[in-house]
């Protein structure tokens, strides 16, 4: 019982370091879909914000906002 429990929080940290790491390459993907989106000059500027405080949480070490900000830009990019 006591390796179980040991493997699942070895296993949560690791899985935490990962979304860190998705943060970069959903910028990468955004920046990519803004060359070429076809929405409007309303939803661009949202895009942009959304992206910009996405990369700002992730300089600051809150990985978990800045997925959950760097998804609502790719929606709304439809990517």
């Amino acid at each position: 019982m006591k390796k179980l429990i040991i493997s699942f929080f070895i296993t949560l940290l690791v899985a935490s370091n990962v979304w860190a790491y998705s943060c970069l390459a959903d910028i990468k993907r955004i920046d990519m879909a803004l060359d070429s989106s076809k929405i409007s000059e309303e939803q661009l500027a949202v895009v942009q914000y959304l992206r910009e405080a996405g990369e700002e949480f992730h300089k600051n070490g809150d990985h978990n906002s800045s997925v959950i900000v760097l998804k609502a830009a790719r929606e709304l990019l439809g990517i």
